[in-house]
């Protein structure tokens, strides 16, 4: 599969926010320590997991 195949995953609108509250608490991400990028992307997966559970609540 080439990279202009590959499917494009938006980001949910609360990974928007989540982004921009980060970043205005602790700067731009390219100068995050390892332990902020870290908590950050516990922070996502777990709305990403929110998400997915409640697609699974309609499916039902």
């Amino acid at each position: 599969m080439s990279a202009e195949t590959l499917p494009v995953r938006l980001p949910l609108a609360g990974e928007i926010a989540l982004m921009g509250r980060f970043m205005d608490d602790h700067g731009d991400p390219s100068e995050w320590s390892a332990e902020t990028a870290l908590q950050y992307a516990a922070a996502v997966a777990g709305l990403r997991s929110e998400e997915i559970n409640s697609w699974k609540q309609v499916a039902r």
